[in-house]
């Protein structure tokens, strides 16, 4: 029996959190639902922590960070869009993906922006369905993803916010009722495992301009972690309808799993659902995002000095 159980969402963005555990372990057993009904796994203590919405952080005092990384985006995400039939300045009706929690509230935070105020329903995540009755609607995950949004308004909810705000923004989060930092530490150890940190460390550091050997060496590291993120990738492509090149590329461009402005992004969420009276959202146990982003570069190979 393993020493911890976490519940986990089962979209191909997870797969570098977790993919290291479908391995027999002794550490983590992983337990797979989709983002509204992880909080009553943790509840019932099925599980010692979750991958859930950030949105869950946010409006309860009772749950803390289990780990330093999460599902992020800075810019396009990809996977979370938001498709209406009318523009946007019109939308009446928005039907939510039923299996959600963030991007649902995320949606409502920038309609709500724009001065749009929808009727809302939740549903189950099928496109075509909810669009039948409805002028526009959320969907996430591999859905989101493979939705078409041929003839439609067709808005990246991560694009969007990025635009607004400047900020990147966090989807998910492991929380759970303590801080185990043990728990913390495995965590972000899968992450730094599956080959895709020092991936993000390359492509983040070439943004930056950063000197010619600090890229060598990077790119090194990540070439010699190939393999791992080809298991990885090859995790994902079992559990969907994806392409190695989807995987591949969506993972390495398109989700983030840590961010410098972690803690500032949740601010400005927390701030604007409050602004516009979704949520009462606060931001406990801020404490624990400090140093978020170099904990998990910390794990990662280093540029060699020459």
């Amino acid at each position: 029996m393993a020493q911890f159980r976490v519940g986990c969402v089962p979209y191909v963005n997870a797969r570098p959190l977790v993919a290291v555990f479908d391995q027999p372990n002794e550490f983590v057993d992983v337990l797979y639902d989709v983002p509204s009904k992880l909080p009553a796994m943790l509840e019932s203590g099925k599980v010692d922590a979750i991958l859930v919405s950030s949105v869950e952080l946010l409006r309860r005092d009772d749950l803390w960070p289990a780990s330093t990384v999460g599902i992020m985006s800075n810019g396009p995400v990809q996977s979370v869009r938001l498709l209406s039939k009318v523009p946007v300045g019109q939308i009446k009706s928005l039907a939510l993906d039923q299996s959600s929690m963030t991007s649902n509230m995320l949606a409502q935070v920038l309609l709500a922006e724009q001065g749009v105020f929808p009727a809302l329903d939740n549903l189950p995540p099928d496109g075509p369905n909810m669009l039948k009755d409805h002028d526009a609607c959320v969907l996430i995950g591999d859905r989101g993803y493979e939705a078409d949004g041929t003839g439609l308004v067709d808005i990246d909810l991560g694009q969007a916010w990025t635009e607004m705000t400047g900020l990147p923004f966090v989807w998910a989060l492991w929380l759970g009722p303590i801080a185990s930092q043990v728990l913390t530490n495995i965590l972000g150890y899968a992450f730094a495992a599956s080959g895709f940190a020092s991936l993000h460390r390359l492509i983040d550091t070439s943004q930056d301009s950063a000197r010619p050997h600090e890229l060598e060496a990077l790119r090194a590291a990540s070439e010699s972690e190939q393999y791992r993120r080809d298991f990885v990738i090859r995790s994902a492509m079992s559990r969907s309808s994806w392409t190695y090149d989807q995987v591949e590329t969506y993972l390495a461009h398109g989700v983030r799993f840590s961010s410098h402005r972690d803690k500032e992004a949740l601010a400005k969420f927390a701030e604007l659902m409050t602004k516009h009276g979704l949520c009462e959202a606060k931001l406990p146990h801020q404490e624990f995002f400090v140093g978020l982003h170099q904990e998990i570069l910390d794990l990662v190979p280093q540029p060699v000095q020459r």
